[in-house]
């Protein structure tokens, strides 16, 4: 039996944020708003070495700006202004591998980090003073939240003609799942509770899912969404997921995509058994909203399932990981290599292996809050401390001072691992010095500088990298979407000129669209 293809595909939302200098006055001391930040990234595309830019129809080269609305880069990424949380948002081309997807997302930083080192200096000579400082994380201290969203292809068949019946039938299987992976791909925050405590989570989106099954993203978040936008034909659905973390580690981002495709893999090759050991039960939670948050603030905790029995997270994804190793023929080379570090993961937890503190980003943050909270208070928390971050912070004085002090500079630190500066972000030094051990696919910086303007192959994201390409060499002013291509000649009327609804492929005729424009 072949093994399936899928297509992944990740929508980043950054915090974008200007910080002006203390102690000055008038325009020096003025705060940029999220528009008027936006309108500088799109000034800065203009002088910013990034990829050509489709505006108004017209494919440019840093000679015209980003609208608002968005425009798809000629890396067949979007790069577009989110209206809903002021944030500006990266969504990547259509990738055939997760190492493919890790290599996109990582290509939209060094792109935002791009316009945003020119966006500042123009900031700078329009009078304003100060920073601008971009991150790709899921929650600020107003308790705001913004997403990063996940993407998988599903094949339609006789019993799931659509979304909405897809995750009808498998619902009770999706659910366990989601719920508890968190445990491998969370990215970790530190909040501070009702009582005013700071306080570490394993997830930062946890708190922000409302409900198991909705079709909206800006509230009443749901674990599985529903909403029907496939950019696609009849023969596919677009499976999307809100309730992830913006991950930094290449071992996390693997482990979320590719053991989600994984499950999906099994799930269209009729597999649908993931029983509890010992009986004929799918692990069904009781409560999935309130087990979300119970692994988020305790990743040991205990979840009450339907049966009427307890399972901790590894419980369950031990269910859903055996389950692949019993086929593994259904897996691709890579799923296969997904499995293996899944496996490696899970047994990791089992021993508290340190390896944990490298590889994944929730362990990797709370090990540098921790080290960062002993040089705070090196009295109360001495360097031979032991203990998770949660248990140095019950050491602390109870003196809303100290613990108000604590909070404060454990989220300023947080965010410094979430900065996308290659060379001053703390997660990129940490990596730089040996610190961090993610390189599970061995990508070299070269491909992702590659990614910055060439699509990933193999998709229909070459077919809209190639069209762009030919519309600009043939004097045509070429425009794309996911599924259409668009072209006219000077202040003509856009008109559709191809049409490529598969996401693995597609194609347009050059000598066609020409002969049209001949005249």
């Amino acid at each position: 039996m072949p093994v399936l293809e899928r297509i992944y595909g990740l929508e980043s939302e950054y915090a974008l944020n200007h910080y002006p200098e203390e102690g000055l006055r008038g325009r020096e001391a003025e705060t940029l708003n999220a528009d008027e930040l936006f309108d500088l990234l799109s000034e800065a595309s203009k002088q910013a070495d990034v990829p050509e830019v489709t505006v108004k129809g017209i494919t440019t080269n840093g000679k015209s700006k980003i609208k608002m609305r968005g425009n798809f880069l000629t890396n067949a990424a979007r790069l577009y202004y989110e209206p809903a949380g002021g944030h500006p948002e990266y969504a990547t081309p259509e990738c055939l591998t997760v190492r493919d997807l890790i290599i996109a997302d990582e290509a939209g930083d060094r792109i935002l980090e791009r316009l945003v080192k020119v966006a500042t200096g123009i900031m700078h000579r329009r009078g304003f003073s100060g920073e601008l400082f971009a991150c790709k994380n899921n929650r600020d201290t107003q308790r705001t939240t913004y997403g990063a969203h996940e993407n998988y292809l599903v094949r339609t068949t006789e019993d799931y003609k659509n979304l909405t019946d897809f995750i009808s039938t498998f619902k009770s299987i999706l659910i366990p799942f989601l719920v508890t992976r968190q445990l491998m791909v969370g990215a970790g925050t530190i909040i501070s509770n009702n009582s005013g405590n700071p306080r570490y989570q394993t997830s930062q989106r946890a708190d922000f899912i409302d409900c198991e099954v909705n079709n909206v993203t800006t509230r009443d978040r749901p674990i599985l969404h529903i909403r029907e936008e496939p950019h696609s034909g009849p023969k596919y659905i677009r499976f999307q997921l809100l309730l992830g973390d913006a991950n930094m580690s290449r071992v996390s981002k693997a482990l979320k995509f590719g053991t989600t495709g994984i499950v999906l893999q099994l799930l269209e090759n009729g597999i649908h058994d993931f029983y509890l050991p010992g009986t004929k039960c799918l692990p069904y939670i009781k409560d999935p909203v309130g087990a979300l948050r119970a692994i988020s603030k305790n990743p040991r905790a205990e979840i009450y399932l339907r049966q009427s029995r307890n399972a901790t997270a590894i419980d369950i994804q031990e269910v859903y990981l055996s389950k692949a190793e019993e086929n593994l023929e259904l897996l691709s080379d890579e799923q296969r290599q997904i499995a293996t570090l899944w496996r490696k993961t899970l047994e990791a937890f089992k021993t508290d292996d340190p390896w944990l503190s490298k590889a994944l980003d929730w362990k990797i943050k709370e090990a540098i809050l921790a080290h960062h909270l002993r040089r705070l208070f090196p009295e109360q928390l001495p360097s031979k401390q032991k203990g998770s971050l949660n248990t140095l912070l019950d050491k602390l004085p109870r003196s809303s001072s100290s613990l108000k002090d604590a909070y404060t500079q454990l989220v300023k630190r947080e965010l410094c691992y979430h900065d996308i500066r290659t060379e001053t972000g703390l997660f990129h030094l940490l990596r730089a010095n040996g610190f961090i051990q993610d390189d599970v696919f061995s990508i070299d910086e070269e491909e992702i500088l590659q990614a910055i303007n060439l699509p990933p192959g193999h998709t229909r994201a070459r077919t809209r990298y190639d069209f762009l390409k030919a519309m600009a060499e043939h004097g045509l002013c070429g425009e794309a979407n996911w599924m259409e291509g668009k072209a006219r000649r000077y202040e003509d009327k856009l008109v559709p000129v191809a049409y490529w609804p598969d996401p693995f492929s597609g194609e347009f005729d050059l000598e066609e669209i020409l002969s049209r424009f001949a005249s």
